[in-house]
């Protein structure tokens, strides 16, 4: 009578598994995993690859056992061994088959909690990238996940993300204007444009110049405290003012309307109106009003003098469509021939790769995530000879969507937070 399970279908039934289990799990790995194997990965989903793992290791162990081992005696209880070279080496694996059996049923295990990882919803995630600190409703008070992961693109910019919020600072908007115009004006008061420092008469130091490199609303706030300690609606005195560049203004004035609940983003592009015959590196703030249902662009970097210098002769609280360019707005017009790459960018900065980091600062910064400048990853930032074709198709599609407003709200959420090629590094921000 033969022992355990027979051979000939448990291998065939193991090797169908294996090749299909295989080919999928390994697949989502590479594309899902790997990118986010550096901390980034959820419990369940970090158990499901070690137990695939696992699993692998004990089906080939076990296979080999079903066509190297045999009886060393014909006692039913006598054990398999492998002749070696010079000596015997006894296994206590008296059924192969059977092991061989078990480790497929480790290997679907794995495949259980992969498939409910990744079949998880993403609002977990989203908290965790976008939101370090659970939102506020306009209320005041605290909104929960569900809501911050809701498909009410308005819910969602009225709220914080972790660039915007201002944190132990918070206080320092209270007491803020309630109009755009207002708000502009008291941003106007405290920060000094890099580039038009000299203008006003400023010599900045390179320690002074160091200040574009902070990132978030709440530690641009504590150094504007640590320059002058006055509430926020007291105009600083030039050489008082924390050094900023346009990302700096724009961020600042989109915190400032998120925290009394208007719907508020940063776009990141290029603005026409600073040179003849040019679209230059920049950014400005959107914000929803709710009277018009539009978002109404506003350039809070132009000042009386920048306004009189530039010969701006549009109203910067309501920007006139087409004065600035999205990055994806650039980026199709230029695909499509209809404009010249080499005249976006800034100083010797230019062309299409420039305008392809200006697609991935846009579409991160509609996910609440305002990167600097310089900053970034994935395709966008991809090196030129290493794009693809589907890389540039892939440009499209996200430039295009970036371009469709409220209707695409959900499928820009989705892509930034399902597809590695645009998904932050773990640990963003580092500072």
């Amino acid at each position: 009578m033969s022992r355990g399970l027979p051979k000939r279908p448990v291998l065939v039934v193991a090797a169908v598994i294996l090749a299909v289990g295989l080919a999928v799990i390994l697949s989502s790995f590479f594309r899902e995993v790997a990118p986010r194997f550096t901390g980034d990965l959820e419990p369940l989903l970090r158990a499901g690859v070690l137990l695939f793992f696992i699993g692998a290791a004990y089906f080939l162990v076990a296979l080999v056992s079903l066509f190297t081992l045999k009886p060393g005696s014909e006692e039913e209880d006598a054990p398999y061994v492998v002749d070696g070279v010079d000596t015997r080496i006894a296994f206590d694996l008296r059924d192969p088959a059977t092991h061989v059996a078990t480790s497929i049923l480790i290997l679907v295990g794995a495949a259980v909690l992969l498939t409910i990882s990744f079949a998880r919803p993403s609002d977990q995630a989203t908290i965790r990238l976008v939101d370090t600190q659970a939102p506020r409703a306009s209320d005041g008070t605290m909104a929960s996940r569900a809501d911050e992961a809701s498909v009410d693109p308005l819910a969602y910019y009225a709220r914080h993300g972790v660039v915007t919020d201002p944190g132990p600072h918070a206080d320092l908007f209270d007491d803020l204007p309630d109009d755009v115009d207002g708000l502009v004006t008291t941003i106007q008061g405290l920060l000094l444009h890099v580039f038009w420092a000299e203008a006003q008469g400023v010599t900045l130091t390179e320690e002074r110049r160091a200040e574009v490199a902070i990132r978030s609303v709440s530690d641009m706030l504590a150094r504007i405290r640590e320059l002058d300690d006055r509430p926020l609606g007291e105009p600083r005195d030039l050489d008082r003012r924390l050094v900023a560049n346009c990302r700096d203004y724009s961020v600042l004035l989109t915190a400032m309307l998120r925290h009394r609940g208007t719907p508020a983003r940063t776009r990141a592009g290029f603005g026409t109106y600073f040179a003849a015959d040019e679209c230059v590196d920049h950014w400005i703030c959107e914000y929803w009003n709710s009277d018009e249902e539009r978002w109404v662009m506003v350039d809070a970097q132009l000042d009386d003098l920048q306004v009189e210098r530039l010969g701006i002769a549009f109203d910067p609280l309501d920007m006139p469509e087409g004065l600035f360019v999205t990055g994806g707005d650039a980026w199709l017009t230029c695909r499509e021939g209809h404009a010249d790459p080499a005249k976006f960018g800034i100083a010797e900065h230019r062309g299409m790769s420039f305008i392809r980091g200006n697609v991935g600062h846009d579409f991160w910064a509609l996910n609440k995530v305002e990167t600097m400048p310089w900053e970034g990853w994935g395709v966008p930032w991809k090196d030129e000879g290493a794009l693809t074709p589907a890389d540039l198709e892939f440009l499209d599609e996200v430039s295009q969507l970036t371009l469709e407003g409220n209707d695409a709200f959900a499928a820009v959420r989705a892509l930034h937070e399902d597809d590695a090629r645009l998904r932050p590094p773990a640990g963003w921000p580092a500072n």
